[in-house]
Formats: structure tokens, C-alpha cells, sequence
């Protein structure tokens, strides 16, 4: 064996032994499901894990999940033989989604003069210490702790009748439907039959990193409020009235002091800040 070929099989046992461990407990549940092309899936029990999965989309959302140093170690582990599988995992159950959901959306409009309207839904977490709101930031801006709310798979029936249209594989409630469904659409949202309702799946994704998951148990967030919004888009916003113990609050307060990542912000700050999103005002309440 020449020098080169030795060094190629000294590289591929180099790879084969990395390990995919994060030095954070959500990091090593995020490598979990990249490697067993799994997913938590919103209608599962919390902690569960589902093979429900859209595929490719979904392991590039898990990644942009990922800490600086885990994407790096992500890297290398894909260049390993497991690494390797774990990738075909993903484009396999990407190619039973697409079977599983042909069709989806695809009926004829009634109404052929009837306009499409963008609809999006979500749910917002209105946390309120001392008149000032906690604030996330994200993309550059700060906003409310929250996100899209998905509808269920039993709610296409029910979307295929109002002749939805939509573009995205994660359920989202990003859709787009007739302008004269608009009413009947609501009535069905404001049911909460057949679609996400909790808003804990955003607080674990956005809150678990920095507060101890003793005290995001602690927090109430099953009293919520629907505003709707019509500004270009037609919105739904479920805002949800946060309450917690002072030993929460306090954590809080903390949090805000340590990380650049939150802050409290007023009503007025909210309303007219360029570093604040424009839908932020819609959790006063």
C-alpha cells in the first residue's frame, strides 16, 4: 500500500469514529432525529417522536436548529457511512410523503372569478412583566415568543372543500384560499377541530435553551384571544395571556439582563420601534 492510499484509509477511520454529541441536551434531541429521520411531530404526545415526516425540508429545518458548533460536527458526521444513511433515510420518507399527499389541494374552484387570498395563523405569547412584553429575537428583529400553527392531516377534508391551495409540506396554516371561504375558514379556526392549539411546542423551541424546563412547566398558557388581521395578508392571531409564579418572573428578568437575544419591550417601543416586527403591538392585551 503507497503512502497516498494509506493516508485515504487513515482519513476513513478518522470518520468513521466521530461521534454526533452535543454538548446541550437539546442539541443531542435535535441529533436524534437527524439521525433516525424522525421528527416531533405537533399532534404527538410531548417528547414523542413521529416518522411523519416531509423529507429533505424537514432535515434542513433541523439543522438551522443547530448551535454554530453542532452544524460544524454535523458536517463531518455526514461524511461518515451512518451519516451517509441517515441522508437516505430522509429522501426515502420525502418520496412516501409526496405519495402519501398526491393530490393534496389540487381541486377545481367553484368560483372561477373568485379571488385567492394569503392566510396565515399564529400562535403568540403575550408575557407581561411590569407593563413591558418579552420579546425574542429572530431574523434580525425582536417579536413575540410563537410561531405557525398547523393544521391537522384529518383537517384536509375540510380544506379540500373550501379548495385550499399551499406550496409548504409542514402543515402550516400558510395557505391560500378563496376570498368568499374567508368565513367559513374562521368558523372552523375558531373551532379548533382538527388543528394545533397549544402554544408549548413554540415555548420549548424558543424558551428551552435558556430557562430549565421546571420553569416553562410553571407557566399557564391555555387562556388565549383570536384577533383577526386583514393587511394585505388575512391573519389569525391566537394570543396567548401567559401567567407565572414570581420565581418565574424573576428567571425571566434574568434572562433578559444576560442575553441580547430578549428583551421587554413597552406598547410604545412595540408600536414604533424599526428593531421591533410590525405584528409585535398584537399581544397587548
Amino acid at each position: 500500500m503507497n503512502l497516498y492510499n494509506l493516508y485515504e484509509e487513515v482519513l476513513k477511520e478518522d470518520c468513521e469514529k466521530i461521534s454526533l454529541v452535543s454538548k446541550s441536551k437539546k442539541g443531542n434531541r435535535y441529533f436524534k432525529m437527524l439521525k433516525d429521520a424522525q421528527w416531533q411531530h405537533y399532534d404527538a404526545p410531548k417528547g414523542d417522536l413521529t416518522d411523519y415526516v416531509s423529507g429533505e425540508d424537514d432535515r434542513k429545518r433541523l439543522v438551522t436548529n443547530l448551535s454554530k458548533a453542532d452544524k460544524k460536527l454535523y458536517r463531518e458526521w455526514l461524511k461518515t457511512p451512518e451519516g451517509e444513511t441517515s441522508v437516505k433515510l430522509f429522501a426515502d420518507k420525502q418520496t412516501k410523503f409526496k405519495e402519501r399527499t398526491k393530490g393534496w389541494g389540487e381541486g377545481p374552484i367553484s368560483e372561477s372569478t373568485d379571488r385567492m387570498i394569503d392566510v396565515s395563523c399564529a400562535a403568540l405569547g403575550s408575557i407581561k412583566i411590569d407593563g413591558k412584553y418579552l420579546l425574542f429575537k429572530e431574523k434580525m428583529k425582536y417579536q413575540p415568543i410563537g410561531g405557525g400553527l398547523k393544521f391537522k392531516p384529518s383537517a384536509i377534508p375540510f380544506l379540500e372543500s373550501i379548495n385550499y391551495r399551499t406550496a409548504r409540506t409542514d402543515n402550516d396554516i400558510r395557505i391560500q384560499i378563496p376570498e368568499s371561504k374567508w368565513e367559513i375558514f374562521k368558523q372552523w379556526f375558531q373551532s379548533g377541530k382538527d388543528r394545533e392549539i397549544s402554544i408549548d411546542r413554540e415555548m420549548e423551541e424558543e424558551l428551552g435553551s435558556f430557562l430549565d424546563s421546571s420553569y416553562l412547566s410553571q407557566m399557564n398558557t391555555s387562556n388565549y384571544q383570536l384577533k383577526e388581521v386583514i393587511e394585505g395578508k388575512h391573519r389569525i392571531f391566537q394570543i396567548h395571556q401567559i401567567t407565572f409564579s414570581d420565581e418565574v418572573r424573576n428567571a425571566i428578568l434574568e434572562l433578559v439582563h444576560h442575553k441580547q437575544l430578549f428583551i421587554l419591550a413597552t406598547p410604545e417601543e412595540m408600536k414604533s420601534s424599526d428593531e421591533i416586527s410590525s405584528h409585535s403591538h398584537n399581544i397587548i392585551l
